[in-house]
């Protein structure tokens, strides 16, 4: 099983590092590597720390697919 918690705990402890308080990831590989997401439509907003999840966007039809297979992060629909 792969950990996309760690890996989402690691790539937050590099923020710093980098002075940023946000990530978008539109690139299907670094998504699907971060998140687990394999759909080819959604970007990836990672941000800082906090309670707030990553969140994935993805196009509305694919929200109620997309939403019981992460574990990890937010989903929600570009309208």
């Amino acid at each position: 099983m792969t950990d996309h918690r760690g890996r989402l705990d690691r790539l937050r402890a590099r923020f710093d590092e980098h002075g940023i308080d946000a990530l978008l990831i539109t690139t299907p590989s670094n998504r699907r590597w971060i998140s687990g997401f394999t759909g080819t439509a959604g970007t990836l907003l990672v941000t800082v720390s906090g309670p707030v999840p990553p969140t994935l966007i993805v196009p509305g039809l694919k929200v109620l697919t997309t939403v019981g297979a992460l574990s990890a992060v937010k989903v929600t629909s570009a309208v």
